[in-house]
């Protein structure tokens, strides 16, 4: 297994690293976060497109839409909305949408970590799964935030395509599948980049809201409500967001590096040479 590479060599502007990437999101096609992506995916493959979900569809997992018709809205002959699932975006995207075999599938930048027992189900890692299962190396980014109205997107921004590149340099078993979460911090204070292990233990309660509609029929809103204070093990993926670090999981096999190692080797000096948004 090989070693990293050296951080400084791996900076946003090195040559393209494939031909064609395929990002998707669960926030839907508007988002902030897949904005930022798409600008970032351009420092990376020779295409870029970009399929995914009309409305928001946090928390759909991997789930597929098999009784109803999906429908693609082009956007221009790079965009493509879909009126389905993260998961649905990814088989449309793959099977029809993009002109040629894909080298790699980015979901993302979600707003909002994926840690802990979130993961179970987020619709940007499950897209992230599919693509892996279908033979596509896949990565699903988030950003968490503390404020919802002041969310550090130059975290992300900063440190995406470094990731991406390093990630791609990993010797797999099989094609990976990889969660990425960036700490609520911005991009200058981030104190490292490390392979960590998942958590549990993260969801205290779920939350059933029922309701009456004018006609007297029951609807239901459901929410969970989260308490990261209870996980505490130094090499999970939420202690690791609280040293500051950016977290790095696969979710699919084994890490290529133990829990705890750098991502990046020499961050804490190499990352004053980093052009930061």
């Amino acid at each position: 297994m090989t070693a990293p590479s050296d951080f400084k060599a791996m900076d946003r502007f090195a040559n393209k690293l494939c031909q064609r990437v395929l990002l998707t999101n669960d926030d839907g096609i508007h988002a902030v976060g897949l904005n930022h992506l798409f600008g970032l995916a351009a420092a990376l493959a020779d295409e870029v497109y970009l399929v995914a979900p009309e409305q928001d569809c946090s928390g759909q997992a991997q789930s597929l839409t098999l009784h109803t018709p999906l429908r693609v809205q082009a956007y221009d002959t790079h965009r493509y909305g879909v009126s389905g699932t993260p998961a649905d975006c990814v088989l449309v995207g793959l099977k029809d949408i993009v002109p040629g075999p894909v080298d790699l599938v980015l979901s993302g930048i979600n707003r909002g970590a994926n840690v802990g027992d979130a993961v179970n189900f987020s619709g940007t890692l499950g897209a992230a799964k599919v693509a892996a299962q279908f033979g596509v190396p896949a990565i699903g980014l988030s950003q968490a935030f503390k404020h919802p109205e002041h969310i550090f997107w130059d975290n992300a921004i900063t440190f995406t395509a470094i990731i991406v590149r390093q990630l791609l340099q990993c010797q797999w078993p099989k094609t990976p599948c990889v969660n990425v979460n960036f700490p609520a911090v911005p991009a200058q204070q981030v104190e490292g980049i490390s392979w960590c292990e998942g958590s549990e233990g993260s969801i205290r309660n779920v939350l059933v809201d029922k309701r009456m509609d004018p006609r007297n029929r029951h609807y239901y809103w459901l929410d969970f409500e989260h308490d990261y204070k209870q996980v505490t093990a130094a090499e999970t993926d939420i202690a690791t967001m609280r040293r500051r670090h950016i977290a790095v999981q696969c979710l699919n096999q084994a890490n290529p590096f133990a829990t705890g190692i750098a991502v990046i080797p020499d961050f804490a000096n190499s990352k004053k040479e980093m052009p930061y948004d």
